[in-house]
């Protein structure tokens, strides 16, 4: 399973999602694709298909959301877990049955599109996807708004690991509370070592384990493909 995401719209999450399914359908693998954004992204457009369904609750519990045929063989599109009235699922328990779902499907590959959301939701299933791919591109807002999105992928891991141990929860929210807006990373594990150093530690680890794959779009300039290394 392979998630793409980001902090911007506009820079080609959509697009990149698209091509690769179509792609890898091309070379004879069966793809899965879904608009798992909460806003709504469109990809369906792109592929000249209707509108997916929307995946509702009865549905995902009883294995009855299933994917659509498009009009590239191979290439099958699933139904959406958001409401489409709504920007966030409609429980919270929702979106874990429908990712339990898609992990039981038989697709060589499953790709989603969750647009630049940072929603609880959409951090995990990026953390947890197999592939992770964050687009950007080479303008200042869309450079913080990365900066941003993986910042919030780092803290909501950070208090995801400590949710059963809310004495060192409150450690970090006190750590958290103490640092002006939008702090480094390191930053954050620096205030944490004031209060204790075993959970700056594992605050350390945590940041370690964040690799997402980059990819820098509308690239025109050598100064533009340094992005990506910087």
């Amino acid at each position: 399973m392979s998630a793409v995401g980001g902090g911007r719209g506009g820079v080609g999450k959509t697009l990149l999602t698209v091509n690769l399914a179509v792609y890898l359908a091309q070379l004879g693998r069966s793809v899965a694709i879904s608009d798992a954004d909460p806003f709504g992204s469109g990809l369906h457009n792109m592929l000249g298909s209707e509108r997916p369904p929307l995946a509702l609750p009865k549905d995902i519990k009883e294995g009855r959301s299933v994917p659509k045929p498009t009009s590239v063989p191979g290439l099958e599109l699933l139904p959406t877990a958001y409401d489409l009235w709504a920007v966030a699922p409609k429980r919270p328990s929702r979106m874990s049955h429908w990712m339990t779902q898609i992990s039981q499907l038989d697709f060589d590959y499953v790709l989603l599109n969750l647009g630049a959301a940072t929603t609880p939701a959409t951090l995990d299933v990026f953390y947890e996807a197999d592939v992770s791919i964050c687009v950007a591109a080479p303008e200042p807002a869309a450079v913080e708004a990365t900066y941003r999105f993986c910042r919030a992928l780092f803290t909501r891991r950070l208090r995801r690991s400590l949710m059963r141990d809310r004495f060192k929860l409150r450690v970090v929210e006190r750590a958290l509370a103490a640092l002006p807006p939008l702090p480094p990373p390191r930053d954050v594990v620096t205030e944490i070592a004031r209060y204790d150093v075993s959970i700056a530690a594992m605050a350390a680890a945590t940041m370690r384990r964040l690799r997402p794959s980059l990819v820098v779009g509308k690239t025109r300039l050598k100064r533009d493909l340094d992005l990506g290394p910087a």
